[in-house]
């Protein structure tokens, strides 16, 4: 969802330095934010 955290993340190879990278990024957040859930069959789909 975010393209600066993705950004971060792509160019990490090694796991535990990738962890720590998201680790550093996640700590500030307090509230979890929700993606729009996704409906199924609106279209028109039969």
């Amino acid at each position: 969802s975010d393209p600066n955290f993705a950004d971060k993340i792509r160019h990490v190879r090694d796991p535990k330095a990738r962890m720590a990278v998201v680790w550093s990024h996640c700590k500030t957040k307090m509230v979890c934010e929700t993606d729009e859930p996704k409906e199924e069959g609106i279209e028109g789909d039969v």
